[in-house]
């Protein structure tokens, strides 16, 4: 379903790609998102669903296909492998996850701007403080994660959104801790759009990892005096490779790449004006989906470096 909304109350922002992460990531998507727009449709909620593929695998179908059938006014952008090569500065990458979000947030209409991951659950409690009108425009607001374990998963749900989702079974409870630490915030991060393009939106100063770039968005958002919230609580299902379930000293191999102490980016931070790969032009592709390539002139790396740099 496609179609745009002239003033959607939220635009929801994910990136991924076509590999099935982990081996399952495409049935925990789906779920999640028939979940997420059965709440959005109870609520009355006018959305608009931004899907950036990022370095998709060329011999599949963009996952972002699948998305457009679950939802309503949906908008695809596809970040191509010479453009990943060109930014990401390590190889073991395939997703430069907050790069993606980033240029999905830009191209964001709503009011509001929800940046979460595709297998994240929202909750009753959270979209109907939304639908109410009662969210403050200067706020960073958070959900906890609560984990349930992904055996649940073999079983279809019979309708949307999914009515157990609160009773399950959590193996782990994302903790947010404010001022300084914000839980799971790369699994939902919900701010006014104003407030985001204030905030230059995720970090892209660090091109050899995902790690804790929502992190630091919440600390810039607090070195500008900015005021956080913690609206309820979001659900996901824990998998293999989830931030978890990895080794902090053995980072440099797996989907996250490789970590650091993100205490020394010195903030505020400032991204390039172009953030969110605004100059790059949009070139409709199969699938009405619009592709970003770098404008006419500009110099691009032909491929990563073969090691971390």
């Amino acid at each position: 379903m496609t179609g745009r909304p002239l003033k959607p109350l939220i635009s929801i922002v994910m990136t991924g790609r076509n590999d099935n992460q982990n081996g399952d990531f495409e049935l925990r998507a789906e779920y999640a998102i028939r979940h997420n727009v059965a709440l959005l449709e109870k609520y009355g909620i006018e959305y608009e669903w931004i899907w950036v593929e990022w370095n998709s695998l060329p011999d599949r179908h963009f996952f972002g296909t699948a998305v457009r059938r679950m939802v309503r006014n949906f908008r695809g952008y596809v970040v191509p492998a010479s453009v990943h090569n060109h930014l990401c500065d390590n190889p073991h990458i395939g997703v430069m996850q907050f790069f993606g979000k980033n240029a999905g947030i830009r191209r964001a209409a709503g009011e509001w701007v929800l940046s979460m991951n595709a297998d994240t659950y929202l909750t009753d409690e959270v979209l109907s403080q939304l639908a109410a009108g009662s969210l403050r425009k200067d706020t960073f607001f958070l959900a906890t994660r609560v984990d349930f374990p992904a055996g649940l998963l073999k079983t279809q749900p019979s309708s949307y959104p999914i009515n157990d989702i609160a009773g399950r079974p959590a193996v782990r409870i994302d903790r947010i801790m404010l001022p300084d630490a914000y839980g799971a915030a790369g699994d939902f991060t919900l701010l006014n759009r104003e407030t985001l393009f204030k905030l230059g939106a995720h970090y892209e100063g660090i091109r050899f990892s995902n790690h804790h770039l929502d992190t630091l968005l919440g600390h810039q958002h607090k070195s500008m005096g900015g005021a956080f919230a913690v609206i309820g609580h979001v659900f996901h299902a824990d998998h293999a490779d989830s931030w978890n379930n990895t080794i902090a000293g053995a980072c440099k191999n797996h989907h996250h790449g490789c970590n650091y102490n993100c205490r020394k980016i010195s903030i505020p931070y400032r991204n390039a004006p172009n953030w969110g790969l605004a100059d790059y032009e949009e070139s409709a592709i199969a699938g009405n989906f619009l592709e970003l390539n770098p404008p006419a002139g500009q110099e691009v790396r032909r491929s990563m470096p073969e090691n971390v740099i």
